[in-house]
């Protein structure tokens, strides 16, 4: 019988390009798995002493709770021998069955409430989630102490689901907001049974509200270059903004790599990062436009928060003479949809805008449904 604990094939790495940590357990030729619940990425493990490396921010806490884990797990298997000794020697389902079964550790039970368990969860995968996530996280917490105080995570099932949906009904008119809360709330409640900090009460409860789509908004070229052509008319402040949105507007960049733009980014002809929000590695052939974008943000400021920007983002439209409410994730929108109308494939533009999907790019092709009527026409010459 051997138990250790074991970072999972480099094939099982979620979006963020971290991989799950599993205590692996062997038992006459024999062997199963089970999930920490805990990710880190490769070079923040140690594999010859089977921890994470200080690499990683918080991994005292972690390996901590990782030490933890382990013991409570070595221990359950122990109770298990001693309870059953002729099936566990015998049948590893037996093993995993009685283990899965098994009681949870003192650590689990000092862990009672949502809200405790959220900022628990939060706190031990804090390099996983954006800070904009984590706030989600925190605020959907709230909303379940607004809604019941001190609710125990024993205490959470199906009747409980519908009335926190009725609830958050009564404080969202959008529906897609209301639908992310919710989702956040099931994704928080489904780690909670994963990590055994509760059992599952839930399995019968489905959302009521759907998704609808929304009209993005997007900037048409002629948009794009009426900021580009006002430039100079702006105070200081707001020409820089416009030049990040610019620059933003031609490589389809979210804000978060944006407000850490490199010129060292800038190799062989092409654009090369890490995006932070998924660590996936993306490579934009420079063009003229971008080549433009890049020279202009030379030696500016860095851009300010996301909230201000927004702010001036709004006000720079309506100088520039466009009549449309804009953010900096506009810019994203605009250069997935002039990916789109120039004609760039679909599969192209995924690569570029790193979109797990094909169906979430061709959202923006959809926008430009007037493209597929042009291209049609060609045939008539037939």
């Amino acid at each position: 019988m051997k138990i250790i604990v074991v970072l999972a094939k480099f094939k099982q790495e979620n979006k963020y390009g971290e991989l799950p940590i599993y205590i692996r357990y062997s038992h006459r030729s024999k062997t199963f798995y089970k999930t920490t619940g805990l990710f880190v990425k490769k070079n923040e493990w140690d594999d010859t002493h089977k921890q994470i490396n200080n690499k990683r921010k918080n991994y005292v806490a972690m390996n901590a709770l990782l030490s933890k884990m382990k013991e409570d797990f070595e221990a359950s298997v122990w109770n298990a021998r001693v309870e059953n000794e002729k099936n566990f020697n015998n049948d590893i389902h037996f093993v995993r069955n009685a283990l899965s079964q098994s009681k949870q550790s003192q650590n689990n039970k000092k862990i009672k409430t949502f809200s405790d368990f959220t900022k628990h969860f939060v706190a031990m995968n804090e390099n996983t989630f954006s800070d904009a996530t984590k706030r989600r996280f925190a605020y959907v917490a709230l909303l379940c102490e607004q809604f019941e105080k001190n609710i125990l995570l024993e205490k959470i099932d199906q009747n409980f689901c519908i009335g926190f949906e009725n609830f958050l009904k009564k404080k969202y008119a959008n529906n897609n907001t209301l639908s992310k809360k919710i989702e956040y709330f099931l994704f928080l409640y489904k780690k909670a049974v994963e990590l055994n900090f509760c059992t599952n009460k839930t399995s019968l409860y489905k959302k009521t509200v759907k998704k609808q789509d929304v009209l993005k908004t997007v900037l048409e070229i002629a948009e794009v270059k009426q900021i580009e052509d006002k430039l100079n008319e702006m105070n200081d402040g707001d020409a820089n903004i416009s030049k990040w949105f610019l620059l933003a507007c031609f490589t389809g960049l979210r804000f978060s790599d944006v407000e850490r733009f490199s010129d060292k980014w800038v190799n062989n002809n092409e654009l090369i990062l890490q995006t932070k929000k998924t660590s996936s590695i993306v490579s934009i052939p420079l063009n003229a436009p971008i080549i433009r974008a890049i020279e202009r943000v030379k030696n500016i400021p860095p851009i300010i928060s996301n909230q201000k920007a927004n702010e001036r983002l709004k006000f720079i439209a309506r100088v520039c003479g466009i009549d449309k409410t804009i953010s900096f994730h506009t810019a994203r929108h605009t250069f997935a949809c002039i990916c789109a109308e120039i004609g760039v494939p679909i599969e192209v533009t995924q690569k570029w805008l790193w979109h797990s999907d094909t169906k979430i790019t061709l959202v923006y092709y959809k926008l430009k449904g007037k493209q597929y009527t042009e291209q049609s026409a060609k045939f008539n010459f037939l």
